[in-house]
């Protein structure tokens, strides 16, 4: 009797760390996603010396795997160089998250220039997610 019900237990135990096997091991590693590019987009300030202009930059995360709703992407950083290669402070940059649309997670990147040539900048995108996937860099203004 005590055979049988140690064999029960021993097979529930088993097959309940089965079923939540998908909450632990890979699905829980954090993965920084990035492109072997220098640098992923440049931004060029606009003629008009002392005139603002507004630039924004959308980026589009894919996660490779969408079961339970994919690999979410934890965080975005941005490292802004300007074209001499001297870094940007961060105060300059303000990232948006939007809404998720059908699974792909997305971000608009906000940047002002002043017209002078020393605002042109080149902008590095990384990813921190909870599995892998793709990004993709689109220009808006």
């Amino acid at each position: 009797m005590l055979q049988v019900e140690l064999k029960r237990q021993v097979a529930d135990s088993a097959e309940l760390k089965g079923s939540f096997q998908a909450l632990g091991s890979t699905s829980v590693l954090t993965h920084r996603i990035f492109s072997a590019a220098p640098y992923d987009v440049q931004i060029n300030p606009g003629s008009a010396p002392n005139v603002p202009k507004f630039h924004r930059v959308d980026v589009e995360y894919v996660p490779d795997d969408e079961t339970f709703g994919g690999a979410f992407c934890l965080d975005l950083k941005v490292k802004a160089r300007n074209l001499s290669g001297g870094r940007v402070d961060s105060w300059a940059i303000e990232i948006e998250r939007k809404p998720v649309v059908d699974g792909a997670q997305r971000w608009s990147v906000y940047y002002i220039t002043y017209g002078f040539p020393e605002d042109a900048v080149r902008l590095k995108f990384y990813l921190f997610a909870l599995g892998s996937g793709t990004f993709t860099v689109n220009v808006v203004n």
